[in-house]
């Protein structure tokens, strides 16, 4: 199994002005049919992998299946699979709020009893001095 990152997958769609579709015609009208040909079918083949390579990359974030899907299956289990992980983003978000709300009443119940404590220990002192 081939190990990708998303950072592997190059996206072919520059925009500069070298790639330009005016910029390959003017390059390409200097040539004869036969290598503009070849030049198109190693442009196709590119793009095929580049595809290939961000199905694969794809699957590899879905959790593992016991059958070998289509492309399309693969893209609707994706789709499906970040809706579940966004829902369980907002759950885990919606959690952490009310766990930093209980963390907070928690630290001003302390400061109170310390505070408290503080005060008994002065009264304490003076009544032992008097």
């Amino acid at each position: 199994v081939v190990q990708l990152n998303i950072l592997d997958f190059n996206d072919k769609d520059d925009t500069s002005s070298i790639t330009s579709p005016l910029h390959k015609k003017r390059t390409l009208n200097k040539i004869n049919s036969g290598e503009v040909r070849k030049i198109k079918v190693e442009e196709e083949k590119e793009r095929h992998k580049q595809i290939i390579q961000g199905y694969t990359i794809l699957k590899e974030q879905l959790p593992p299946t016991c059958y070998k899907m289509s492309n399309t299956e693969l893209l609707k289990k994706a789709a499906s699979y970040i809706v579940l992980k966004n829902k369980e983003e907002k759950s885990l978000q919606d959690k952490l709020l009310q766990l930093n709300s209980i963390c907070t009443k928690l630290n001003s119940e302390l400061e109170y009893f310390k505070k408290m404590n503080e005060n008994k220990e002065k009264v304490i002192e003076l009544e032992y001095f008097k």
